[in-house]
């Protein structure tokens, strides 16, 4: 962006509509200092300067540290004026910034925030709506998602998109008394879900980065309205708000990005406490009908929980979690997401571990024998019902809240405690061909096949046999080093300089 007056009008308004910032002269000044000047008047004469022809627009670059202090210097909250910064520097950079947004450690977890885009009448109708449909069908949020390529002339089908917290509706939903109980507002209160969504993608779609071309999340909770890149790479998440219903500190719910102490500490994991780890999973299991009664039994588990336990279980989480990390797991889990992403394939293996100790150790002992432990498949049944992303975050959550900053990061190749990895006969597994499952996971494809997925996308698996010379090419090509028959030993293409 070159700064001239018009682009800095467009900033300050910008970053006006932001809740909890400063007054108009002071938030002028605090941009001027993110713009690289000593302060507003020298951002005045310079703007004064290109108005009058005697200089010409520049672009300059932000500096968000700067801009931070001068806002917690005014009063402003910590977390506001690094929203405010994030908004800044977003405008400011423009595309750059979503390509290269683990570049702000100042920002990172910060939300950029465009209420800019939106009326307050807007705002307050959509914080109302949501308050009814959180009332009545008590669920915590509507999420929807949306492929990067959808456009304002041709908006995506959100009937196969839409969540209420853990309830998918879609053209035949399987939760027909959430549905019924949605018509029932729908109703009353003369509005569609559906076209309220609609709303907000028009509104918020021209907005969203280049670079979310994995496709965007959008959610509505009592925080606000957000958008936030599916991208595998957490670097990514930075979300923008299209409305802040409150100026209370938001729940960052983003994986490793936080509300506080950024980056986390990387640290040795604590000792191990397998029997505490899997007792609190199990007690959550008893009376939990649905996914969210689960996360809330298992956060009121974990709350009382001194912090070096918060900790143990940290770690035991992410040790079940790695110990489902063979090739042959990893085939299994995505049969049952269709061949999607690996951030769907941790979601099922986040839902392996939330069933608790005796499936975990049945998937480990025995990937084929899990969907024994399943009902008989269900054809209307969505496959993202064996996914559940939230529960690996609970524990994070419930120490966040306690000190309001992050849980430390663990180096587990430093685990003196480290959980036994089942072995497995095949070093990596990439694509498969369709001949060759039922070889290796015959009960899961017939179950997978009754369930009627689609296995079109499972096209192209290679199974890669020890020893083979298929083995060795692919060691090669992962930069692991290669034992020739003659005892010779290669380093791997990635060992190369």
């Amino acid at each position: 962006m070159l700064l001239d007056e018009k682009s800095f009008r467009t900033v300050k308004n910008t970053l006006s509509a932001i809740r909890g910032g400063p007054p108009s002269a002071r938030l002028g000044e605090a941009i001027a200092v993110g713009w690289g000047f000593p302060n507003h008047a020298g951002l005045k004469a310079h703007l004064e300067r290109v108005e009058t022809g005697r200089a010409l627009p520049e672009h300059h670059e932000p500096d968000a540290a700067a801009l931070i202090a001068r806002l917690e210097k005014f009063g402003i909250e910590e977390w506001t004026a690094r929203d405010i910064a994030a908004t800044f520097v977003a405008l400011v950079s423009a595309s750059s910034f979503w390509t290269g947004v683990d570049s702000h450690s100042d920002i990172m977890g910060a939300r950029v925030i465009r209420n800019d885009l939106t009326s307050t009448t807007w705002q307050e109708a959509m914080k109302e709506t949501f308050g009814l449909i959180q009332a009545r069908l008590d669920v915590p949020w509507i999420t929807v998602r949306v492929p990067h390529d959808s456009s304002e002339r041709a908006l995506p089908d959100f009937a196969e998109e839409i969540r209420l917290g853990d309830h998918v509706l879609n053209d035949d939903p399987t939760d027909g008394i959430i549905m019924s109980a949605l018509e029932t507002l729908e109703d009353e209160q003369d509005f569609k879900l559906l076209d309220l969504l609609e709303g907000i993608f028009v509104r918020a779609h021209p907005h969203f980065p280049s670079s979310w071309e994995d496709g965007v999340r959008i959610r509505i909770d009592a925080h606000g309205i957000k958008a936030q890149t599916l991208a595998s790479d957490w670097s990514q998440k930075m979300d923008i708000w299209f409305a802040t219903f409150d100026d209370e500190p938001i729940q960052r719910d983003l994986g490793p990005v936080g509300p506080a102490g950024w980056p986390p500490e990387i640290v040795e994991p604590p000792p191990s406490e397998p029997e505490m780890f899997w007792n609190l999973i199990d007690s959550t299991l008893s009376g939990a009908d649905t996914k969210n009664e689960q996360l809330q039994a298992l956060r009121a588990l974990l709350e009382p929980l001194p912090d070096t336990q918060l900790k143990a279980f940290a770690a035991d989480y992410r040790r079940a979690h790695d110990s489902l990390g063979t090739a042959t797991i990893d085939l299994l889990v995505q049969l049952f997401t269709g061949g999607a992403s690996d951030d769907r394939s941790d979601y099922v293996k986040d839902w392996i571990i939330s069933r608790g100790r005796r499936v975990w150790e049945g998937v480990i002992g025995n990937p084929d024998g899990f969907v024994a432990t399943l009902p008989d498949p269900d054809p209307e049944q969505e496959f993202d019902a064996f996914e559940f992303e939230e529960i690996a975050y609970v524990v994070r959550e419930v120490y966040e809240d306690r000190h309001g900053t992050q849980l430390p990061w663990y180096d587990m190749d430093k685990d003196s405690t480290p959980w036994a990895k089942p072995s497995d006969p095949y070093i990596h597994l990439t694509m498969i061909q369709e001949d060759e499952i039922p070889k290796l996971l015959p009960q899961t494809w017939k179950w997978v096949a009754k369930a009627g997925y689609d296995l079109d996308t499972l096209i192209n698996w290679e199974i890669v046999t020890p020893g083979s010379r298929e083995e060795l090419l692919l060691r090669f090509d992962l930069g692991l080093p290669v034992t020739l028959p003659d005892g010779r030993v290669l380093p791997g293409r990635g060992d190369r300089g």
